[in-house]
Order: structure tokens, then sequence, then C-alpha cells
């Protein structure tokens, strides 16, 4: 059977659109994939990304605010790391409303309970240096008020008592007193800024020092006024002195502790969120695209499958292909005119 040139026309016009139509489903549910697949990206996966990348980083900003704290008391680290504490809570919270996996939800309970152990390390670290801080501030203010106790002292046995045999003696001792005094302070600060077990050892000498200084001059015969300051204010003073330092030493043995157990858990939660929590959400990232391949992979095929289907113009014996019709329109309708020209 011939067909004339206006069926044939006709007919290859009407594949055409017959093609065209197939082509806009697969585009028009391509579409819907992808409005879903972009929303899905938008409204969990990169927020579940930015809150576990979030967290690591108010994590190591405490860390670096509360060392810098340690170090330099500075007023403005403490707020930071106080910011920083309230921030992780919040991307945490939001981590767990996001998380879609058990696997997802186990590792943000587990960084959140590492993280209550981490804050209470670092309030605590916080508190030890306040009170390190106010325990020096005592010490330095209380060997300074024995400091100018004993100078005036020694002033007053050098002008007063002069007929007293012991004057000289006494005096030495007095200075002796002073200088042991001043080296107590010393080696208490050279101990905290470097804790030398020798630092520690020498402090306890120098206070002993003064003590026996103190009982020496309590071998002479004492007026009234000798007894009052070497008896009662000094010794008192001394023991005081003795009590303060053995807290400044304690409370600064506390904070070294509890500085590297600080650090320690700091890494380990950040081997955490990088190991773990950062690995499942950036493979989180990858469903929705790896997803849409598949899909489009999908798309192909099936559209392969009706090209392939049998369904080919075979006006002129060997046919024209639906695929050619799609992919190269100019080639299909030069073949067909040709054909047609012929008929």
């Amino acid at each position: 059977m011939r067909f004339t040139v206006a069926t044939k026309i006709a007919a290859f016009f009407a594949l055409v659109l017959f093609m065209g139509l197939i082509a806009m489903a697969f585009i028009y549910r391509g579409l819907g994939m992808v409005t879903t697949n972009v929303q899905e990206l938008a409204n969990i996966e990169e927020p579940l990304t930015a809150s576990a990348y979030e967290m690591e980083i108010n994590i190591n900003g405490i860390g670096f605010q509360v060392l810098k704290y340690l170090a330099t008391e500075n007023p403005y680290y403490r707020e930071q790391a106080l910011q920083d504490d309230k921030d992780f809570w919040g991307f945490h919270r939001r981590y767990m409303q996001l998380s879609k996996t058990e696997r997802q939800r186990a590792l943000g309970d587990e960084i959140g309970s590492g993280y209550r152990d981490f804050w209470l390390l670092a309030e605590a670290l916080l508190k030890y240096r306040d009170e390190l801080t106010t325990s020096v501030e005592q010490v330095y203010e209380r060997l300074e008020a024995q400091d100018r106790l004993i100078e005036e002292h020694r002033d007053t046995v050098v002008t007063q008592h002069r007929r007293d045999l012991n004057q000289f003696a006494k005096v030495l001792i007095l200075s002796a007193t002073e200088a042991e005094l001043a080296e107590v302070g010393f080696w208490c600060a050279n101990y905290q800024r470097r804790p030398n077990p020798r630092y520690r050892e020498l402090l306890f000498t120098k206070l002993a020092n003064v003590k026996r200084h103190l009982a020496d001059y309590q071998q002479f015969r004492m007026t009234a006024d000798d007894r009052r300051i070497i008896k009662t204010v000094l010794g008192g003073a001394v023991e005081l002195i003795d009590s303060e330092i053995g807290q400044v030493l304690s409370l600064d043995d506390q904070i070294r502790e509890a500085r590297q157990k600080f650090i320690d858990l700091r890494l380990h939660m950040d081997r955490l969120l990088d190991r773990n929590i950062q690995v499942l959400t950036a493979e989180s990232l990858r469903v929705p695209r790896v997803r849409r391949r598949r899909a489009r992979g999908g798309d192909r095929a099936q559209y392969g499958a009706i090209s392939d289907s049998g369904l080919r113009c075979d006006c002129r014996g060997d046919g024209v292909g639906i695929d050619t019709l799609v992919f190269s329109p100019a080639t299909a309708t030069d073949a067909w005119l040709q054909d047609a020209g012929k008929g």
C-alpha cells in the first residue's frame, strides 16, 4: 500500500507530537523529583550537616576560651565560653530533631553525654581559677603586710632597744625573716608559673626557715612589744600563710589535673564528630543525588524501551527510529521529506 505525500507528512508530525508528549512527561517527572530532592536537601540534609559542624566549632571554641581564661583571667573568654555552651545545645537539639536513622540519633546521644562531662570540667576549671586567684591574692597581701610589720619592728628595735644586749642579734634575725618571707612569695609564684617539684620544695623550705627564725627570736629576753609582734601577730600570720599556701598549691594541682582531662575529652569528642557524625551527615547529603541519578537512569531505560519496542515509522521499508525523531529531528525530517518526494 502506497501512502500519499500528505499522509506521510501528517503521520510524521503526529509521531513527532507523540514523542514530544512522552519527552515532556519524562521531563515533568524529573522536575518533580528534583523539587523533592532539593526540598529535602534544603530542609533536612543541609541543616543536619551544618548542625554537626557547628557543634564541633562550639566544642573547639570552649576548649580555646577556657584555656585562655586559665592563662589570662580575661572575663571576655569566660563570656565567650558561656555563649558557646548555649550555642552548642541549640545546634544539638536541631541535630537530634533532624536525625533520621538510629545510628545518627545514637551518635547524637553520645556526643551530648560526652559534652555534659566536658562542660562540667570547663565550669570546674573556671571556678578553680577564680578561687586560685583569690587565694594567691590573700597570700601576697598577707606576705606584704608581714613584711611591713617586720620592717617597722626592726626599726623599733634599732631605735628604742639600745640597752638590749641582744639588739644586734634581734635585728639580724628580723632581717633574715623578712628575706625568707620574700622568697616564700617568689617560689610560690615560680611554682605557679612552672610546677617544678624543686620549686615546691624550696617554697616549703623558706616557710620553715621563717618559722625557725621566729622561734630563735623568742629565745632572747623579749619586751612586751617583742611578745606582741613576734609571738602573737607574726606567729599567727605565718600559720595562716602556711595554710593558704597549701590551699593555693592544692587548687593549682586540681587545675592541672582537670585541665588535662578537659583537653583529652575535647579531643575525644572532636574525633567522634570527625569520624562518625560528620561522615553520616555527609552520606545523607549524597543520598538525594544518588537517588536522582538512579531515577534518571531509569528514565533513560524506559525511554529506550519505548524506542526499541518496534514503534517505528517504516514508510520507506527500513524506517526512521523514534529515538532519531527525539534526539535528531532535523535528520529525521530530511529523511521523511526525501522519502515523500520519491513517493
